[in-house]
């Protein structure tokens, strides 16, 4: 079970226009274009590609939001699932 305000390492899965999805374990969530760190554009982001994000909570579906720019300035080594 993940965290809310969890700091976690995840993997892109897809990127589409609004945004970037990240598997964190057995978890997927969104990081939103306005969520993401380098630009306000996902063309810079990669599937496959490491991200450390922060878990701002969920929807009524369950589905993850997740926040970048809430990680900057952290490190790796902090997450919860490293």
């Amino acid at each position: 079970e993940l965290i809310k305000g969890g700091l976690y390492l995840g993997r892109i899965t897809q990127r589409k226009e609004f945004g970037v999805f990240v598997r964190i374990a057995n978890h997927e969530g969104l990081v939103h274009v306005s969520e993401l760190t380098e630009t306000l554009s996902t063309s810079t982001y990669r599937e496959g590609e490491e991200l450390l994000v922060r878990v701002l909570g969920a929807d009524q579906r369950g589905r993850l939001k997740l926040s970048q720019k809430a990680a900057r300035g952290e490190v790796e080594s902090d997450a919860l699932n490293t």
